[in-house]
């Protein structure tokens, strides 16, 4: 019997079987392993902190998550099949502010195939946020798909460490960049790490100057090896303060308080951090409170002099004029009795220099043109102050008005001038410039109580000697002067000081040896508003016929003063003081049609008398006169507009004037 021809043989059959068998075991085994190597990777991906995904975008747009790991339970609240179940997308739970950086994160990376990294904000479904931090790997499929398999990890509490480092770094920033002192930060070897912006108003030189520069080239030579030492100390961890010296990057000298704290890091010092506070302003303050407790102590004997010198020096001068009208005739006792009147002139400058310096003195400031004031005593200067020196202005004619007494303003021009003619021996060249104190030139005047738009500035530079820096801390004080014996008194600059300082303004001196000096004075600002009141230019002065009550505590003073005003055609009526006064007013029913009195009076000073009468006589007019005021009085408004003052010594014809124009002034 045969077979067909493809049935096998019965031999064979039973190989057949045994290969059927191991196909099946081979199948069987593979399973197992499959199965082995899928739970060892649910088992490693559950204990990764974060969760693996599988995310595919299609070529129409869609999107799908084909694998979500068991991490999704902890980052999302969410179990991998609910995921899928309820189509939860990471897409549509990105934070709206940063899905712009999601689309094109994703789009970028699907345009280059390139590897995808993205930082954000996803919102659970229970509308807690979380920041995630996600990283794959792109890989193109059929019909335009593109396949990321990833990793999705909770950076929530990374970013809050971060957000509070930066928050940390800002507040250290902004203490560090705002800080009214310069504070900085040096390394090993005292170079710059950083430095904020006040660094820059002390040194002159910018953060980015500073940094990668040594401390070193700063300081004042003979100050280096004592501020090393500070800095060695610092490095060595002792904090440390001390006081230096550095150059500007003008090349000024600037005082500076410095404090060094070590910087540890790791438990070693890795550079010390400094704190450095500009000295200027309080040696500034310092030597201006010197000068004024030397100012108001000699002001104080020069003011308790004045009074009587005055009183006596009126006396003279009256009765010296006195005396020339009786021997026009004879030409040696008029030439002696001149003598008398120069002297006496000479005398009245003199004490009025020491009220000035110790600011006592009675100022009459008004609205002024500085511009006028200094063309009108240059032209005066240019004519004695010598041929070899030139007299240069620089006026500014948009100058402000000025608030200040005249005859004072002059003075201090003359006395700067002179001072500056005085250090030019073989010529050179004077120069006054006038311009107003805006914010662009404060930076010329260190000075807490200057104010921008306050003030005006008169600058009075030389090109002669200069003056040595051991004669210029004190250049201000009395007495002091580099002209040789009979040639000053040193009174000058203490004079301008004064006349500057009780005007309400300042004034600043910068010399260098050898290169001249250059004086700064700054006065105030008159109101805008204010009228101009120049005084008229002086005419004969017309005789009066009224009654002036003269109340007068010195014997002799009373007496010619009553004396000039008789000759002036007045009826004078005596008193030695406030009670005497009031008598005779009340005898004469208040008809007295001025009253004269005298301002310093042992007992009722004669602001208090003017009170007093006044009140009871409201039609009386007041003019005081006086030598010295102090004080009291000034506080007490005895200067303030409309108050008429006659300051001692004066001559008969100032006298009258002054009279005429107050019984002249209209109600």
């Amino acid at each position: 019997m045969t077979h067909p021809p493809d049935e096998p043989v019965a031999s064979d059959r039973p190989r057949a079987l045994e290969t059927a068998t191991e196909s099946v075991n081979e199948q069987s085994r593979t399973a197992e392993r499959l199965r082995e190597t899928e739970a060892r990777f649910e088992r490693i991906t559950a204990h990764l902190p974060g969760m693996i995904y599988q995310f595919v975008r299609h070529g129409d747009g869609s999107y799908e998550l084909p694998y979500v790991s068991a991490g999704s339970k902890e980052l999302f609240g969410l179990a991998p099949e609910d995921i899928q179940r309820f189509a939860f997308s990471l897409v549509d739970r990105v934070h709206p502010d940063d899905r712009q950086s999601w689309d094109e994160s994703v789009a970028e990376s699907a345009a280059t195939l390139s590897d995808w990294h993205w930082t954000g904000r996803v919102i659970l479904p229970g509308g807690e946020i979380k920041w995630v931090e996600g990283a794959s790997r792109p890989e193109p499929g059929a019909d335009g798909r593109i396949v990321w398999d990833g990793l999705l990890m909770d950076v929530t509490e990374r970013r809050r460490a971060e957000q509070r480092l930066e928050e940390s770094e800002q507040r250290y920033r902004s203490l560090f960049d705002q800080h009214p002192d310069g504070v900085f930060v040096l390394d090993h070897d005292g170079v710059f790490v950083s430095a904020n912006p006040a660094c820059e108003v002390i040194s002159g030189y910018s953060p980015a100057e500073l940094v990668g520069r040594s401390f070193a080239p700063l300081v004042i030579p003979d100050l280096l090896e004592m501020t090393s030492m500070h800095f060695r100390h610092a490095l060595a961890g002792s904090a440390n303060s001390f006081e230096t010296s550095i150059r500007h990057k003008s090349g000024r000298r600037v005082d500076i308080d410095v404090t060094n704290v070590p910087m540890v890091a790791g438990g070693h010092v890795v550079g010390v951090y400094g704190i450095a506070r500009d000295l200027t302003r309080q040696r500034d303050l310092e030597a201006r409170l010197r000068q004024a407790e030397k100012m108001e102590a000699v002001g104080r004997l020069a003011g308790g002099v004045a009074h009587d010198f005055n009183n006596m020096l009126t006396v003279i001068t009256s009765c010296s004029q006195f005396a020339a009208s009786r021997v026009r005739n004879d030409p040696v006792a008029t030439a002696d009795i001149q003598q008398v009147l120069n002297s006496a002139r000479r005398a009245a400058e003199l004490t009025k220099q020491l009220l000035a310096f110790g600011r006592m003195q009675m100022l009459q400031p008004r609205w002024l043109d500085v511009n006028a004031e200094v063309k009108r005593v240059t032209a005066m200067l240019r004519r004695v102050i010598g041929e070899d020196i030139s007299v240069i202005t620089e006026l500014d004619p948009a100058l402000w008005p000025a608030l200040a007494d005249p005859g004072q303003l002059e003075q201090v021009i003359v006395n700067l001038c002179v001072n500056a003619r005085d250090a030019m021996p073989n010529g050179g060249t004077i120069r006054l410039t006038t311009m107003n104190v805006t914010e662009d030139q404060l930076g010329e005047h260190v000075h807490p109580d200057v104010e921008p738009d306050r003030y005006i500035s008169l600058v009075v530079e030389d090109t002669g000697t200069g003056i040595d820096p051991e004669v210029l801390s004190k250049i201000f004080d009395p007495f002091v002067t580099t002209k040789g014996p009979g040639r000053g008194t040193g009174l000058g600059l203490a004079t301008v000081y004064g006349i500057v300082e009780q005007s309400g303004g300042h004034i600043f001196v910068n010399s260098t040896p050898g290169a001249g000096s250059r004086f700064t004075v700054l006065l105030p600002r008159a109101d805008q508003g204010r009228e101009r009141m120049d005084t008229p230019p002086a005419t004969q002065i017309p005789r009066g016929h009224e009654s002036i009550l003269l109340v007068e505590d010195d014997h002799a003073v009373r007496t010619v003063v009553r004396r000039l005003l008789e000759v002036q055609g007045y009826q004078v009526v005596e008193a030695a003081n406030g009670a005497q006064a009031a008598q005779a007013l009340d005898a004469r029913h208040g008809r007295v049609h001025l009253l004269l009195v005298d301002v310093v009076m042992p007992g009722q000073n004669g602001r208090a008398v003017a009170e007093e009468l006044t009140a009871r006589w409201p039609g009386l007019r007041v003019m005081y006169m006086s030598g010295y005021t102090d004080d009291e009085i000034l506080r007490r408004g005895l200067m303030k507009p409309g108050v008429a003052f006659l300051s001692k010594p004066f001559t008969s014809e100032r006298l009258a004037a002054a009279v005429r124009e107050v019984l002249d002034e209209p109600r």
